[in-house]
């Protein structure tokens, strides 16, 4: 423990993985330490810092305001650090060759081109090979560097950071919506055409019981498919608002809930740990998710 009057770095960045990683255990797992470890070092920062920034008194463990407050100063913190580290990097002309990046589709389309495009202009020697797949193992291989996943659940034995969620909600034509919510609720609502997203890759994303009554349903495989038919008025549909706000033509019902958010998680394998150059990308690729996810 630093007794210099001023919070340990180290103890900042398990604070900073702990309020990324939701819990003690996983924390842990990605930094490659116990459990007891994150629980002492989130000990020794409240003592520097003579305040308490976890709620012990939940299960699992919370940061408290305070702590949440804290854990923004260390995001900051960690980005100033990283980008000097980066431009020590491309100064010396390491920050070039080919980076093999795969994500689902929705992945690319939503995140990852805006953030690549910051990524080349920070770093135009760098190229990149781009595959839309969600195969856990394909990463472990050694046959991609970087995977962006929309997971609750990311394999233990990879490497990463969550950056933020992806939240859904109930979208339609302004008429039917209306028609959805006028009245003495949903379950009195006449029945509404829905369209539902059914591939076996999005199912745990977009499986939701539907909570109003139904006159036809229309099935779809993909999410710009759903997007196109919600938008002809073919009926109302689960979509992540991060889709659903960017159409003007679409509004979301303000009484029926969506599916259970998923996390985003950019994922590298543990052949990684050493790479430098990899490790500035996963930060530059996090923070222009997280800023697209707020």
């Amino acid at each position: 423990m630093d007794h210099s009057g001023l919070p340990n770095w180290d103890d900042m960045r398990v604070l900073l993985c702990f309020w990324r990683a939701g819990s003690t255990l996983r924390a842990a797992s990605q930094l490659g330490v116990s459990h007891q470890t994150v629980s002492r070092r989130l000990g020794n920062l409240e003592t520097s810092l003579g305040a308490r920034l976890v709620d012990r008194n939940v299960s699992p463990w919370q940061l408290t305001l305070t702590g949440e407050k804290i854990a923004h100063d260390a995001q900051d913190i960690e980005t100033v650090m990283l980008a000097a580290g980066q431009s020590a990097r491309q100064g010396g002309h390491d920050m070039s060759g080919r980076v093999r990046i795969t994500s689902v589709h929705l992945g690319f389309e939503l995140l990852l081109m805006p953030a690549l495009q910051t990524l080349q202009q920070k770093f135009p020697l760098l190229e990149f090979d781009l595959a839309s797949d969600d195969t856990p193992a394909n990463i472990q291989s050694g046959n991609f560097d970087i995977a962006v996943r929309f997971t609750n659940s990311p394999p233990p034995h990879l490497l990463g950071c969550h950056v933020g969620d992806i939240r859904f909600g109930l979208y339609g034509r302004p008429d039917l919506i209306q028609k959805l919510e006028q009245g003495g609720g949903v379950q009195t609502a006449p029945a509404l055409p829905y369209v539902g997203l059914v591939s076996a890759r999005a199912q745990q994303i977009h499986r939701a019981k539907v909570p109003f009554p139904t006159s036809k349903i229309t099935n779809v495989n993909d999410l710009a498919t759903l997007v196109t038919a919600v938008s002809a008025g073919m009926g109302i549909g689960f979509m992540p608002d991060i889709v659903g706000q960017k159409h003007s033509h679409l509004v979301a019902s303000k009484t029926v809930e969506g599916p259970q958010p998923m996390n985003v998680w950019i994922l590298r394998n543990e052949d990684s740990r050493g790479s430098a150059k990899i490790r500035a990308i996963e930060a530059s690729l996090a923070d222009s998710m997280r800023a697209t996810l707020q």
